[in-house]
């Protein structure tokens, strides 16, 4: 089994649960991050943990709509956004690889494109990726090998179609007609999740909704003119864009060759390393627990080899 886990998202979250400094710095997300993974070592005792990052928005995604992400704001204390950014670059560069933890940051990607790649080419039959981004409910399989973990729950393409009431494979459309406000995705305004469900069943996909909502379709008589009127202000143009920002490709942005360079050589755990830095950092808890034994256990995950993804041609070697 393969943990895949959205490093910003947690350390997110390891900052506003944990409240920890040694020596007047600040490591609340450093042992939180740590903490955390213990806990799922415990629990799920994977052979391979792989932890990707955002490296910046990819240009395609800014070129289709320049305002994504744009209204993305953390409220910062002084000093606070340093120690943030200082303690995932202590965790990506230096922590993970000598946890023999799997540690990937690829310029212009987000780790959503990392993770979603990185799904589809490991060799595994259950891989798990760790997050509380919805985008990423899109890497999940209908074989069940790929499934999120949300808190404590494991979610799969079951989990989803139930939630959205329609086919798992209706969700990158169903999105795209509510838009995302966390990513200043603009939608159809006044459509939510009930609505946006409505739709879907009744239409199908976003350009039947839209011939309906212009007239030149004959399932017109079941769109109300009050929504008729809110789909065409918004444009069929606009929800196209927001299915190229919002969907999730393989491979757009580099990550395949990212994902392999971060693989080999093989990042093996360094006991003695990380045995310095905890009590550097005074986590006599970590050196308590079952760490270090669950972190000798991990082995390279194996790519597949039966299937060739394409690759961006800008970033293409000649073997490719």
């Amino acid at each position: 089994m393969i943990l895949l886990i959205d490093g910003n998202n947690l350390a997110y979250k390891c900052r506003y649960v944990f409240n920890l400094s040694h020596a007047g710095v600040d490591t609340s997300v450093t042992y939180g991050f740590i903490s955390v993974i213990s806990s799922m070592l415990e629990k799920y005792n994977p052979s391979s943990v792989i932890v990707c990052w955002d490296g910046g928005i990819p240009d395609f995604r800014r070129q289709a709509l320049p305002q994504y992400k744009a209204t993305r704001t953390h409220d910062w204390e002084e000093g606070e956004k340093e120690d943030f950014y200082r303690q995932m670059d202590e965790l990506c560069d230096f922590i993970l690889p000598n946890m023999g933890i799997i540690s990937i940051r690829h310029p212009g990607a987000e780790a959503d494109d990392l993770l979603y790649h990185a799904s589809r080419i490991l060799n595994d039959k259950n891989i798990i990726i760790v997050t509380s981004d919805k985008d990423l409910y899109q890497a999940c399989t209908k074989d069940g090998n790929v499934k999120v973990l949300k808190g404590d729950e494991l979610i799969s393409t079951k989990e989803i179609e139930k939630y959205i009431g329609l086919p798992f494979n209706q969700l990158g459309e169903w999105r795209a007609i509510q838009g995302d406000k966390s990513d200043n995705i603009p939608g159809i305004a006044g459509v939510g999740e009930v609505t946006a469900t409505k739709l879907m069943s009744q239409f199908g996909d976003i350009v039947t909704l839209y011939n309906a909502a212009i007239g030149i379709s004959p399932l017109k008589v079941l769109l109300s003119p009050k929504i008729a009127s809110k789909v065409q202000a918004f444009g069929m143009q606009a929800l196209i864009v927001n299915v190229v920002v919002s969907r999730l490709y393989i491979d757009r942005v580099g990550a395949r060759l990212a994902i392999v360079a971060s693989m080999y050589p093989f990042p093996t755990a360094n006991i003695p390393i990380m045995k310095k830095f905890f009590m550097s950092r005074a986590f006599t808890s970590l050196m308590t627990s079952n760490l270090f034994a669950n972190i000798r256990k991990f082995r390279p995950p194996k790519i597949r080899r039966d299937v060739r993804f394409p690759v961006n041609i800008g970033r293409r070697f000649p073997v490719d």
